[in-house]
């Protein structure tokens, strides 16, 4: 998988979602999309391997909330839904990573993944996260999602 085909990354992305957490989007021009009402999440993680890089998901907590719901079988606003919601975006994060690297080398045991890391977008981050060219804009469930792929060019990792 080629890692710079916004397209196939999108079409992850949409797929993990919809599988993993049963959350459904489309993928939207960075303009029009509004900025999360309210505080929102960033799970990173970083991945070392015959690719290096790292991978971004940033999601409104309403929309966290609504995912942790999904997958635990429980309505939003449900107190484990609340509880759970930085979990569930670190997990969804996990499960992209996977999928993404075992696309890259053929076999994920080839890659080494880190724990994903997960913290409160302050202000002005989630608009320089949207702004970044690397980063790609999704509708969810009529909620803003970010996710960004960054490669490290520095080759291989030792």
């Amino acid at each position: 998988m080629d890692l710079h085909d916004s397209e196939r990354l999108a079409r992850v992305f949409l797929s993990v979602l919809s599988d993993t957490a049963f959350v459904f989007g489309d993928p939207v021009e960075s303009a029009p999309l509004p900025r999360p009402d309210g505080r929102a999440f960033a799970a990173v993680l970083s991945f070392r391997g015959e690719t290096t890089g790292s991978i971004t998901i940033a999601v409104p907590h309403d929309l966290a909330e609504v995912v942790a719901a999904n997958t635990l079988g429980v309505s939003p606003g449900h107190p484990e839904a609340v509880r759970y919601s930085e979990d569930a975006v670190r997990e969804l994060a996990s499960i992209l990573a996977g999928h993404l690297v075992a696309s890259l080398s053929g076999s994920a045991s080839k890659v080494r993944l880190a724990p994903p890391k997960i913290r409160v977008l302050e202000d002005g981050e989630w608009t320089r996260l949207q702004s970044d060219r690397r980063t790609q804009t999704f509708a969810v469930n009529d909620r803003p999602a970010l996710f960004q792929v960054v490669l490290d060019t520095g080759g291989p990792a030792e």
